[in-house]
């Protein structure tokens, strides 16, 4: 996920986690440039990605790492695009904008169950191997202050930080 839409992505992992699938949410802070590094870890290591973004799709962040991907000398894995289409939205409350093109946690909830299947196990792991994908990552926890400090959401800070396997991961 980019963006403020991560927040979203984290609440829809929350609860697909306590579902029993659990999924990895990625923090890519920035577009450019594209963390290639990590876009090929999880290459390697997912066999279905879903990016989200609360931009159009069409030449955004979900087109950046397919174009990424098709330069990389490794499998690509299946990708779905989550973000704006591209046609007029109206105006209106953010909330009800993000439900409207799929982007609310609900929505994003939704797609991750049909893309991922009914697989009981990590079902987007290639193998057990988790390799250099960290279960904590520091941009989380700074990210995390900056809401705060913004008057944004921390509900996220309920997360076990010690006992990361009962929660989605973070990077």
């Amino acid at each position: 996920a980019i963006g403020p839409v991560y927040w979203e992505a984290m609440q829809a992992a929350q609860v697909l986690d306590e579902e029993g699938l659990p999924l990895t949410v990625v923090n890519m802070r920035s577009l450019k440039p594209l963390d290639r590094e990590l876009l090929l870890d999880l290459a390697e290591s997912y066999d279905r990605i879903i990016t989200i973004e609360e931009g159009t799709i069409k030449g955004g962040f979900g087109s950046a790492v397919l174009e990424a991907f098709s330069e990389m000398d490794v499998k690509p894995p299946r990708v779905k695009l989550l973000g704006i289409p591209d046609r007029f939205i109206e105006q209106g409350a953010r909330s009800l904008l993000l439900r409207q093109v799929g982007l609310d946690a609900e929505n994003i909830m939704v797609t991750a169950r049909k893309f991922f299947g009914q697989r009981k196990k990590a079902r987007a792991l290639k193998s057990n191997k988790v390799g250099s994908i960290k279960l904590h990552d520091v941009r989380h926890h700074r990210q995390h202050a900056d809401a705060k400090d913004l008057g944004g959401t921390t509900r996220f800070s309920g997360l076990d930080r010690e006992q990361g396997s009962h929660h989605p991961r973070l990077r």
